[in-house]
């Protein structure tokens, strides 16, 4: 007699508890109060019945008949790539989750469900298997998923593989309350993400030259958690360059003293223009146009005080020879663990995206409340990106998709990806400094969630209240710091020169071994030559690996020298990780081999990245021992 098929539950229970028992609380009755129902549908299927929150009317979440439907375009994405990281926000029944991670079972899958009474009811009514038993799916249930640490776990996939973001469409449509934020929060930390990526791809070189280069204006620069607290509850403005800037910044004329400046480097210009000099200066541009943004306010007033992330474009840093100068250490590992002790500071700001996110960090340092902001648009005003009179604009968004999102005076605005991904950084910001108030003034551009909307006239009114000389506080406490000396940023640029050879030395012994073992498997072919081949093979495969580990661990060297290889990096990783969960399908003579293989590219490529390195470092410290040899001179 055949024994009875198991009910759902219990097949999906006995999922949970072979591969995530860290959900098993959650196979529990569906509480009546859940705001939908699970019915059978007239296709015979288990469905959800719930109410649209505008019309009232009840609607079906799932169309299984035609779940492909439901993401066609993802699929056919999809079906173009050889491995893909997909993020799905709103698993309902399963049925479009399934369909997903089965069609591409050993693509990467990180799916949110942020309705546990949902999944619990997905637990009695569908085959989870699909989801619940594939290694590659990352799941996550509840209303406290923590977006931040799930990409983090995702770190190496993200930034090897291709991305999607999909949402279930009828699941953020009848439960927005639900979906949206974790969506919204989802989208918003992917954005910055890509940003971060794209920037280090594309850039790291660069980025890693520049803070090697802005080495020697570290004795002249302090850290600019030295001005913590120094505005304390007085308001900050933060001036950006859009294009709706001139409506509105005369008006800061003869409040120097009523309000803290704070002035991204391409509106510096036009403050000065209108008689208006700022208490702070922000760049963190890494191309020469930081230079073009600042060349006419370094040529007459260059004693302004300059704040700078360490990849800043260096001749725009120099150029502020006279004024305070003052660090704002990024997510920047060569920075963190080589040239921050020099200050004695270790804290780092999060990721920056553009130059108004450097300084509205930068007010919330000073302890400034409230956050004025002018000239935000983060929108096109006219086809313009920039105010008039700034010394940029960008002028390349003919081709771009143009995006339709809330404007300051109502309605909808013009914007395109790159502003609306800094509007989505910007908004985080906000909401990690819930404690402090936020007033958008740029009357003009995006309406930006969690600032009041006010004009700069109602703003200096209401809050310009009170007087302090901001710019003899700023000269004073850069007077009284300590800076690095110029022998003490020689002696920490040594030591990652020293490191960068060190870890080549690995690297060829490492290559050395692993060519050689290469050259003996060959010859082990050979029936005369195939005993001594195979024990000098072992040897060398055993001396390959062991530079392999001391390399790997060196985690120091390999996080400083990330920005010259990122791709490299992670593409190697990822493959790494993709060998590790083939090897048990394989031969172990396979594994060895490739294994050898994977080593040798790795050691060739870290090769080439420290020569890289020796030659961005070199002339640099040239430079430090050229100043170092004058000092002595001068002393005798």
């Amino acid at each position: 007699m055949n024994e009875a098929h198991p009910t759902l539950l219990q097949h999906n229970i006995s999922l949970l508890q072979q591969h995530r028992p860290e959900l098993l609380a959650l196979a529990v009755p569906v509480d009546q109060s859940a705001g939908f129902t699970v019915i059978v549908s007239d296709d015979g299927k288990p469905n959800i019945e719930a109410p649209h929150p505008l019309t009232h009317v009840a609607d079906l979440v799932h169309d299984p008949l035609h779940v492909a439907k439901s993401f066609s375009s993802l699929l056919e994405l999809l079906a173009k790539e050889q491995d893909a990281l997909v993020f799905l926000v709103g698993m309902g029944l399963g049925y479009e989750a399934t369909l997903l991670v089965s069609s591409y079972p050993h693509f990467r899958f990180v799916i949110l469900e942020p309705n546990a009474e949902l999944f619990s009811a997905a637990l009695k009514a569908a085959d989870l298997a699909p989801v619940l038993a594939n290694p590659h799916v990352a799941l996550r249930v509840g209303n406290k998923i923590n977006i931040p640490q799930l990409l983090r776990e995702q770190d190496d996939a993200l930034r090897a593989l291709p991305m999607h973001l999909v949402g279930h469409r009828k699941l953020l449509e009848l439960f927005p309350g639900t979906y949206n934020p974790i969506y919204s929060r989802l989208q918003a930390e992917l954005l910055n993400f890509k940003g971060k990526l794209q920037t280090i791809v594309k850039q790291g070189p660069l980025l890693f030259h520049n803070t090697v280069a802005n080495v020697p204006r570290l004795s002249e620069s302090v850290h600019v958690l030295a001005l913590k607290n120094i505005a304390q509850g007085l308001p900050a403005v933060c001036v950006a360059a859009g294009p709706s800037l001139t409506k509105n910044v005369s008006l800061l004329h003869g409040q120097e003293n009523r309000v803290f400046i704070i002035a991204v480097d391409s509106a510096a210009k036009i403050l000065l223009d209108h008689g208006i000099t700022p208490h702070l200066i922000v760049t963190i541009d890494p191309i020469p146009a930081g230079m073009t943004k600042l060349r006419h306010v370094i040529a007459g007033h260059g004693n302004i005080p300059l704040a700078y992330t360490p990849e800043a474009f260096p001749e725009t840093v120099q150029g502020f020879q006279n004024g305070p100068k003052f660090v704002i250490p990024g997510v920047n590992d060569l920075f963190r663990l080589y040239l921050a002790p020099l200050l004695d500071q270790d804290e780092t700001f999060p990721h920056m995206i553009s130059v108004m996110h450097a300084a509205t960090q930068l007010a919330t340092v000073a302890g400034c409340n409230p956050f004025i902001f002018i000239g935000l648009d983060l929108a096109l005003a006219d086809g313009q990106d920039h105010a008039q009179g700034c010394p940029v604009s960008w002028k390349n968004f003919t081709r771009e998709e143009k995006i339709k999102i809330p404007g300051w005076h109502g309605g909808e605005v013009e914007t395109v990806a790159v502003l609306k991904n800094q509007l989505l950084a910007l908004q985080d910001i906000i909401s990690r400094n819930s404690e402090s108030r936020f007033i958008d003034a740029t009357e003009g551009g995006a309406l930006i969630p969690g600032t009041e909307i006010m004009t700069l006239h109602e703003a200096l009114g209401k809050y310009a209240d009170k007087q302090m000389s901001f710019a003899v506080v700023i000269e004073n406490i850069f007077r009284k710091a300590v800076k690095p000396s110029w022998e003490a940023t020689e002696y920490a640029l040594r030591d990652l020169l020293k490191a960068v050879k060190s870890s080549r030395k690995t690297a060829q012994n490492g290559l050395r071994s692993g060519q050689e073992a290469t050259k003996e498997w060959k010859f082990s072919k050979i029936p005369n030559k195939r005993s001594l081949a195979l024990k000098k093979f072992k040897k060398n495969v055993i001396a390959s690996g062991a530079s392999f580990d001391k390399l790997t661990g060196s985690s120091e060297i390999i996080n400083a020298l990330y920005p010259l290889r990122a791709e490299a990096h992670h593409e190697f990783i990822y493959a790494r990780e993709k060998f590790t969960e083939s090897a048990p399908k394989k031969t172990p003579e396979q594994r060895v081999l490739e294994e050898l293989e994977h080593n040798i590219a790795y050691f060739s490529s870290w090769f080439a990245t420290t020569k890289d390195a020796e030659t961005i470092i070199t002339p640099v410290l040239k430079e430090l021992a050229a100043h170092g040899a004058k000092g002595e001179k001068t002393n005798t």
